[in-house]
């Protein structure tokens, strides 16, 4: 009996299967590549929307996957990819795929508050870093926040119910930086406040100058859980002064009087414009801040 040998034969299909699974490899490489792209660009195509709110509105302008050249923002949030992904989720309630945000995506509009100034604010959310923490930085002009203070922290000198002098705050210059102490509430926030300029006296005809070398405090940002979110309460003590030697009839050196209405103004300023201030639940309670007026 003849010895009989079986030969294989290759599969048909097996060349056809090998192509698709490459070319299926190939796709999903390029959608990973342009998903960013395509992501930003439907995003895009709603642009630009805008919010309002109680002292203002918030527009979306633009959205891009580098940082846009002339976008000069006053108001910056710097967020890692990974932490700006949890908040995307947090917000719309949807999973976000790992790799749709990227380092240089980043989105610009205006910021508009018509009680600190006429013309908006820039501001630009730019994805960058590996930081767990965002970091928000803000400049303010002096000039607008002179304007503002002219507006809403102007304060009137009392000796007993007769009204004495007017002061008007001038701020040259300004830092706020983030001073947490260990042990602090989630829930609260601390700052230290630096910053210099000088106070307008004003009794009768009479006006004077004086000048503030140096003023240093500290402010509290405190955020009260509610229904929507959290209720945002802000404070400021000013705790220690340089400034010029000033004397009034009756009460002898002015600076700690003019300083504690100082402090008085800007406390029931902060409290007038954060009423009715809800942040969503999803808001970032850590975030690192710097503030600087110059």
């Amino acid at each position: 009996m003849p010895y009989v040998t079986h030969v294989r034969r290759q599969r048909r299909w097996w060349p056809v299967v090998r192509a698709l699974l490459l070319l299926l490899l190939v796709m999903l490489f390029v959608v990973f590549c342009c998903a960013p792209t395509l992501a930003l660009w439907a995003f895009g195509n709603r642009l630009p929307r805008s919010h309002s709110f109680r002292h203002g509105e918030v527009v979306v302008r633009n959205a891009a996957t580098s940082p846009i050249a002339d976008a000069q923002p006053e108001a910056q949030v710097v967020v890692s990819p990974t932490v700006l992904r949890q908040i995307g989720a947090d917000t719309s309630g949807w999973w976000m795929p790992p790799g749709l945000l990227r380092v240089g995506q980043n989105v610009v509009g205006e910021l508009s508050l018509p009680n600190f100034r006429p013309q908006a604010f820039r501001w630009q959310v730019l994805v960058a870093g590996s930081d767990a923490t965002p970091l928000v930085g803000l400049r303010v002009s002096p000039i607008d926040l002179t304007r503002f203070l002219r507006h809403h922290g102007k304060t009137v000198l009392k000796i007993g119910k007769t009204p004495v002098m007017t002061c008007i705050y001038v701020v040259d210059w300004g830092r706020i930086t983030d001073a947490d102490e260990p042990g602090q509430s989630p829930l609260v926030r601390r700052q230290q406040v630096v910053a210099r300029g000088s106070i307008l006296l004003i009794s009768g005809q009479v006006q004077r100058t004086l000048k503030v070398q140096r003023l240093a405090g500290h402010a509290w940002t405190t955020f009260v859980p509610v229904p929507e979110g959290y209720h945002v309460q802000m404070r400021v003590a000013i705790e220690e002064a340089d400034a010029d030697p000033v004397t009034l009839p009756l009460v002898g050196d002015a600076r700690p009087m003019l300083l504690k209405q100082l402090e008085t103004a800007a406390n029931d300023g902060l409290a007038d414009g954060l009423e009715g201030v809800v942040l969503p639940a999803w808001f970032p309670l850590r975030l690192r801040t710097e503030v600087l007026v110059e």
